[in-house]
């Protein structure tokens, strides 16, 4: 669950935020919350896209340097607060799970 997302597109992060989000979340808040998560990443692409279209007419460094950068941005508003979410139990047993096979695989037990 942890490395999945570093091989596969952003349709397998979007499901692992949904159990992230029913695991951390209130029972009468839960199903808003995961459906104002797919909108705002139906927006996100969205407005993705018409950067990536509008950009297109600029001069050739702005074609790639602009949508890139402007996607930092929004990469830093989420991933700082990121460091403050609480780690759920189902995460905290695959990590510990997963140290475990790779000590035994290194000592050779």
């Amino acid at each position: 669950m942890i490395l999945f997302p570093l091989y596969h597109p952003l349709g397998s992060f979007d499901s692992i935020t949904d159990i992230l989000q029913a695991e951390c979340s209130k029972t009468s808040n839960r199903g808003l919350l995961i459906c104002i998560e797919g909108g705002v990443i139906a927006f996100g692409s969205c407005m993705a896209y018409w950067i990536d279209y509008g950009s297109s007419f600029g001069p050739p460094d702005l074609v790639w340097r602009f949508p890139i950068a402007f996607q930092i941005v929004f990469a830093l508003i989420v991933a700082i607060p990121m460091i403050f979410l609480p780690v759920s139990y189902c995460n905290s047993y695959i990590i510990e799970h997963m140290l475990k096979l790779i000590r035994n695989h290194l000592v050779g037990f």
